[in-house]
């Protein structure tokens, strides 16, 4: 797995939350009454499982209906590695656990968060996704890395004094007029 997000490059991030949209929207569909449910087996965290659920219905099917944003090799295999996760032998695999688990170290190996995810996932980018979007994603992902999630709490902070900065200017302005 490791390979494939290696070879994925910037489209790394979308390709994973591709992946897992396309297990829960497409091959999962129709599974809700299963107990334990295919994705939450495993001794999963249920917060953990629902970021990834939240992620997979939002962004995923969003970068589902943009494949420039994502690795279309890199996704398709991916797509099979979570299913066997789900549906194979190995049926008690934790998931959404497992995926940020392996994207996180990828992310740490790769530089951070802004060599694993395109420009529309960076904080910043005109046009680009929303900030509350980019830190679900990058929460997710990079729950399990080191590196790659200090430097993404920075850029957090940093889009939250930027805020600040912005809302106070405007506070300003409207009372001193």
């Amino acid at each position: 797995m490791l390979q494939l997000l290696e070879a994925a490059g910037d489209r790394a991030a979308g390709s994973a939350v591709a992946a897992l949209s396309a297990l829960v929207c497409q091959r999962l569909a129709g599974l809700e009454h299963l107990d334990p449910h295919p994705l939450t087996a495993g001794g999963q965290d249920p917060k953990e499982a629902r970021r990834a659920l939240v992620l997979a219905h939002g962004l995923g099917a969003t970068l589902a209906q943009r494949p420039r944003r994502i690795d279309a090799y890199a996704t398709g295999q991916l797509v099979d590695i979570l299913q066997r996760w789900t549906f194979g032998p190995a049926y008690l695999v934790p998931v959404p656990a497992e995926l940020s688990h392996l994207f996180a170290i990828h992310a740490d190996r790769a530089g951070g968060w802004t060599r694993v995810a395109d420009r529309w996932l960076q904080f910043g980018t005109p046009q680009g996704n929303t900030v509350d979007t980019i830190t679900k994603a990058g929460v997710y992902l990079l729950a399990h890395a080191t590196r790659a999630r200090t430097q993404f709490a920075a850029a957090i902070e940093e889009q939250m004094e930027a805020l600040v900065r912005s809302i106070a200017s405007r506070w300003s302005s409207s009372t001193s007029a």
